[in-house]
């Protein structure tokens, strides 16, 4: 007679269970919010191609005056290409975060465990870490506050602008990447001579930039995160100050105000709340929550950053030379009142 098949016991941690429910749910809307920036980014590539294209052609070795204009008003699309490349980059770097990516791509032994008194190596978290946090963020705000200070000054003032920028966004992230190859040569080293324990800068249950198939964020990265918000966040809004007080058209004012503000809650989300999941295990769902939140801070701001400074301005200087009939250009700059060529300038 065979003996029925035992069915298994059910789970005795039901905190357990709720953690991976949490922890699934907050990888499941950082996937589909990494792939949205990323696709918005790839269309705002197009976008950026499609009016260079078009505006180079229509100008010409001769162009009329209002076509000289629209020349002036394309000056600054390398750089608007760069800050797409940075947000493509960012979103990039979350999905590698993503345990289940990283097992589909990697296989699923992605995450090596490596003994508390080895130096730390470059696995797939430390990767991401470093890729994310120490030089897609930097460079993708650094562009972003060059693109709207070269927006309100204008052509003049950046004769060679993408290259300015790109000296500006490596300038910015360089600190971090000398700081995270100090950390990962030297801190196993250092941190033992001193008889520190490796959790005060990685975190809770955590020797590494990873705990079981979960990446934490080590409190060193935080950090330098909030030195540079400290020193970033002023000269923004400061400058977000400066353009609001050129702009007389109201609608333009609203979005400079938008993107201060996303800019400025981002950071500052972000920042607070990595901060605080260092008190929490990665797989928590306080860790988990706190890890989505900072998440979105910087989504918010690359969206807003893409479609303030990106994709308004290239529809707003589509309109600025009336790529249109020109009845219906005619009634939709006087429906609008836009016109004025202060306004022009700086939206674009």
């Amino acid at each position: 007679m065979v003996a029925p098949a035992a069915t298994p016991p059910p789970s005795t941690h039901p905190s357990a269970d709720a953690a991976k429910v949490t922890a699934s749910a907050e990888d499941a809307a950082a996937a589909v919010l990494a792939c949205t920036l990323l696709v918005l980014s790839l269309a705002s590539f197009a976008f950026i191609l499609h009016f260079h294209l078009r505006a180079s052609r229509r100008a010409g070795p001769h162009p009329r005056p209002r076509l000289l204009r629209l020349r002036d008003l394309n000056s600054l699309w390398a750089v608007r290409i760069l800050l797409v490349a940075f947000a493509c980059l960012w979103s990039l770097a979350e999905l590698l975060r993503l345990p289940c990516l990283r097992r589909s791509l990697l296989g699923r032994n992605s995450l090596p465990e490596y003994p508390p008194s080895s130096r730390l190596q470059l696995d797939p978290c430390s990767f991401y870490v470093l890729l994310s946090q120490g030089f897609a963020e930097p460079c993708f705000f650094a562009t972003l506050l060059f693109l709207l200070h070269a927006s309100v000054q204008g052509k003049a003032s950046y004769p060679n602008a993408f290259a300015a920028a790109l000296a500006l966004s490596l300038l910015a992230s360089l600190p971090f990447l000398l700081s995270y190859a100090l950390f990962l040569a030297f801190a196993p080293w250092v941190l033992s001579l001193l008889g520190i324990s490796p959790e005060v800068f990685f975190g809770r249950d955590t020797i590494g930039f990873e705990s079981g198939d979960r990446c934490s964020y080590p409190l060193f990265s935080t950090a330098l995160l909030g030195g540079f918000g400290a020193v970033y966040v002023p000269w923004f809004v400061s400058t977000c100050w400066r353009a609001v007080a050129v702009v007389i058209n109201k609608r333009l004012r609203i979005r400079l105000y938008a993107l201060t503000s996303a800019v400025v809650v981002g950071i500052t989300l972000q920042v607070a709340t990595l901060a605080l999941s260092t008190f929490w295990s990665p797989g928590d769902p306080a860790f988990e929550g706190l890890a989505l939140a900072a998440f979105l801070g910087v989504f918010f701001s690359a969206a807003v950053g893409e479609g303030v400074l990106v994709v308004y301005p290239i529809a707003d200087a589509i309109d600025a030379v009336s790529w249109r009939p020109p009845v219906a250009a005619a009634t939709t700059a006087g429906d609008r009142g836009d016109g004025d060529g202060r306004t022009a300038h700086v939206s674009a």
